[in-house]
């Protein structure tokens, strides 16, 4: 499977994705097959993708640190390949990895490489977004609301730039309960209920939850 015929390689991919909610083990195991096969047949881009989506996989599963060395090898891809978009997507993901077992340094270093490359040229706003929120939750968790504020605010001012309820209702709830804990509570009820509204509208039952619950903490 060459690296030229991303028709093919894209279908490879779909397939496993198809497979990913239901059968979340048949997935992964397919997913380390094929970044086996691209590392043996020099498919840097192919294996990439495959570690990107194994990543995806194991951070649904709750296993996302488990995935790093993986990352971390696609990123070295992506750097050999130039390939800034992919190795901010992938610096995401591994950012937030971090950040679930508590280590605030590494995922912070993660979460900036990912902003510095997705403020170059051809970027994807919806990781630079997504890198932001991450920082506030940082500075969430260590008690600086005021700056946690700032940054959720930074990443709604470009939400227009995406079509994507699902991150909007993301920054809307955290951007909610960092006014909430700043005591700003009437802006606070403006953000959870726009998420809330999102959240209804598009039925994701998970962001629907919270939304509701820091409101009736407002």
């Amino acid at each position: 499977m060459p690296d030229s015929n991303p028709l093919e390689q894209s279908a490879v991919l779909a397939n496993i994705e198809a497979l990913w909610h239901q059968h979340p083990e048949q997935a992964l195991s397919a997913c380390e097959a094929l970044i086996e096969s691209a590392r043996l047949q020099r498919q840097p881009l192919l294996q990439i993708y495959a570690a990107e989506l194994y990543g995806k996989i194991m951070d649904h599963e709750g296993r996302a640190l488990d995935a790093r060395n993986l990352l971390y090898e696609a990123i070295q891809q992506a750097q050999a390949l130039h390939n800034f978009r992919l190795e901010a997507r992938l610096h995401e993901q591994i950012a937030r990895s971090h950040y679930s077992v508590g280590d605030y340094r590494t995922a912070l270093q993660n979460w900036l490489r990912c902003i510095e490359l997705s403020e170059m040229d051809d970027a994807e706003p919806s990781i630079w977004m997504l890198a932001k929120v991450g920082l506030g939750q940082i500075y969430d968790a260590l008690g600086d609301e005021q700056s946690a504020v700032l940054l959720h605010q930074a990443a709604a001012e470009r939400i227009h730039e995406v079509n994507d309820p699902y991150l909007e209702a993301k920054i809307q709830i955290n951007l909610g309960v960092n006014l909430l804990k700043s005591q700003r509570f009437t802006e606070a009820k403006m953000a959870l209920e726009r998420a809330l509204a999102l959240c209804l509208a598009q039925h994701f039952a998970d962001y629907t939850a919270e939304s509701y619950y820091r409101l009736a903490e407002i």
